[in-house]
Formats: C-alpha cells, structure tokens, sequence
C-alpha cells in the first residue's frame, strides 16, 4: 500500500501506526452505519470499500469508493458529529483503526502529514462535488460517463490516457455510482464498448478512449 500519510510520518518519530489495531472486513461486511459516533478513522490498507448514502425511501446510492491509501470516518471524526454515511467493503478489505485523538496529535506534530490528509480528504471531496453536479443531468448515460472518467483519474490516470481500473463491483454498484439501475448501468456501459470507449469484462474495466466518454458527459438530453 503507497499512501502519502504514512510517508509523511516515516521517520518522524510519531508512532501511530505502531499503535493502530488491525481489521479485515470480508466483501459485504459493513465498517460503520450513518449516525454512529465515536469509531476514530480507518486507513485502508488493502481492498476497496463503498460509502453509502440511503433515501427516504430506502433507496441506496454509492457516494464514493475508498481505495488503498486513503482514510475513512474523517468526517465525523473532525466536526465531532455521526458518520454522515454507511460504509461497506466491497471487497476483502484490510484496514488500521486509528483513535481520533491520536490522528490529531500526529497532524499537529507533524505539518507534512497534516497536508498529506488533507489532500487525502480533498480528493474525495472533489469526488463527491463532481457526483453531485452530474446528478443534475437528465441523461443517466452522461452521469455514468462522468463517474468512470472520474475513476480514472482518481486512480492516477493522467488526462486522456487509457487506463486499466480494477473494478470487482457488480454492474447493479456500477450503476449506483451514477444514480441508475442496473438495467440502465448494463446498457449504458455496452454502449460505451460499441463506441470504443471502454472495454469491460468482469472485474476489469480499460478506458480506451476517454475522449468518447466526454463526449457522452457533455451531453443532456
């Protein structure tokens, strides 16, 4: 696992990862629900895991996915309110628990690392506030166009450059990510493998031609 916070910390002398209690969570498996208090923040160390959001109706949606490297439960952790949303594993996930308290003392002893999780958190930010202005858009195909393009680049894929994601989520997920069904998902995405845009099979999606997917995210019918 490559993450910026612990690189941040290598070498400082600050023990918190010494004294972080490690955790697996099999693929279904939930972290945390919305409104639970008090957990401190998890880094993920290995897996992908969904956060989750739920309507009044009880319909679900997959705000964000959280990868490798990067820090789950901030959120309330720092504004001291619940957990703003459920948190599922999607995969086998191997993860560190931190105390709240303990991660503070790190940032503030340490500048780097405190830049390190914040640009952590901004990431997932601009994530979130890209999700939340396609979801405005009428044409479902457009809003999943945008959120595989938005993969691609928070997996580090410079722009218009095809990539390869690892992706072991059910095309009902890859639907979710958008705001869409799993039938709309299924013939969003074979549309986009009959115009060369991607190509995808089982857990494995290669972005061949980004350029073909902004094409479709500009679009609103």
């Amino acid at each position: 696992m490559r993450s910026a916070l612990f690189e941040a910390l290598s070498g400082s002398g600050v023990e918190l990862f010494e004294h972080a209690r490690p955790m697996t969570l099999l693929s279904g498996e939930r972290l945390c629900v919305a409104g639970d208090r008090d957990l401190g923040v998890f880094v993920v160390r290995s897996g992908m895991l969904k956060l989750l959001g739920n309507s009044a109706s009880g319909r679900e949606s997959i705000i964000c996915l959280a990868f490798p490297g990067e820090i789950i439960g901030e959120v309330a952790a720092f504004d001291g309110r619940p957990q703003p949303l459920d948190v599922v594993a999607a995969t086998r996930s191997e993860l560190l628990a931190i105390s709240t308290k303990a991660l503070v003392r790190a940032l503030l002893e340490v500048p780097g690392a405190a830049v390190a999780a914040g640009a952590l958190m901004a990431r997932r930010s601009r994530w979130m506030c890209d999700t939340a202005v396609e979801r405005n858009i009428r044409y479902a195909p457009a809003r999943l166009a945008g959120r595989l393009l938005g993969l691609a680049q928070h997996c580090g894929a410079e722009a218009g450059e095809p990539i390869q994601i690892g992706l072991p989520l059910p095309q009902s997920d890859i639907g979710k990510l958008a705001g869409m069904c799993r039938e709309s998902a299924c013939r969003a995405l074979k549309s986009f493998q009959e115009a060369g845009a991607i190509d995808y099979q089982r857990s494995r999606l290669s972005i061949l031609n980004p350029q073909v997917l902004e094409q479709i995210r500009s679009t609103d019918r």
